[in-house]
């Protein structure tokens, strides 16, 4: 999922902490984009897929069971303590379609012309080389198939992001960043077609993909969220005080809530392209 040497490897098994700790148990509960992301790639039942950034298991417990038994989804991930949480998904779910593998994209460990489709949600902006990982999944795919990538849109233009990083910051009292946050370096319209066009595929094309989240007040999504991107921070402070930071994040989103729930647009883009032959 990043860059591959020793600090990005232990960037991510660090944040693996909170990930894994928060991740869904068996099937994803929201699985809007999964779905989109699996129709975008044209995955069937039957089919050998490749899922790269599996991470915790976003999308390929989905593309498991789209494929179903007679398929094969190999769940790839650049992190080994990352890609525990597919493997104890898969298992709590009896899913023997899936196959995990510690791969880099940027450098994948498998044949020319080995899979259906290849999948990639929130992936592509991390590698230092995206031209490279592109490539390399063309070169794995079958003629004529397809890849999709699912990206962040703009930061600004996704409230969970950033209402929440704001709020933590304001908690700690850390300024701003001069930069969005990585996971939002493709969120232009056309960025990622640039990079699908320059690693050879053809047929390119990009679409946004909003779609609506809704949290329940009183659910433990706030504190999750927060464990997920600042497992660390968290960790650092006393009961009462992770209870101030929590009640901080809540009432931030307070503009966001209607009746029993809170309602967040999220802002995605969609790159497909199609192996050459």
């Amino acid at each position: 999922m990043a860059d591959n040497s020793a600090s990005d490897r232990a960037m991510w098994a660090k944040r693996s902490v909170g990930w894994l700790r928060t991740a869904p148990k068996g099937e994803s509960p929201d699985d809007t984009q999964n779905q989109a992301l699996i129709s975008a790639a044209g995955v069937s039942p039957g089919e050998f897929v490749l899922d790269l950034a599996s991470g915790g298991g976003e999308p390929a417990i989905s593309i498991a069971l789209r494929v179903g038994s007679g398929g094969n989804v190999v769940a790839s991930d650049f992190s080994t303590e990352m890609l525990g949480g597919s493997r104890r998904r898969a298992s709590t779910l009896d899913l023997t379609q899936i196959e995990p593998a510690v791969a880099d994209m940027q450098s994948l460990p498998f044949a020319d012309n080995s899979f259906d489709a290849v999948t990639c949600k929130f992936g592509l902006m991390f590698p230092a080389d995206r031209v490279a990982a592109a490539s390399e999944a063309k070169r794995v795919l079958k003629p004529g198939r397809r890849v999709a990538y699912m990206v962040w849109g703009p930061h600004d233009d996704n409230p969970l992001h950033a209402v929440l990083a704001e709020a933590v910051r304001g908690y700690f009292g850390e300024p701003a960043p001069s930069a969005p946050p990585k996971r939002h370096a493709l969120g232009a319209n056309g960025a990622v077609s640039t990079v699908l066009e320059a690693a050879g595929f053809t047929r390119v094309k990009e679409q946004e993909f909003r779609a609506e989240r809704e949290v329940s007040v009183g659910s433990d999504f706030w504190p999750n969220r927060i464990i997920r991107s600042n497992a660390a921070q968290m960790e650092s402070l006393l009961a009462a005080e992770q209870a101030v930071l929590i009640q901080t994040v809540i009432d931030a989103f307070e503009p966001y809530r209607h009746g029993d729930a809170y309602r967040l647009m999220q802002h995605v883009r969609v790159g497909v392209g199609t192996a050459p032959g």
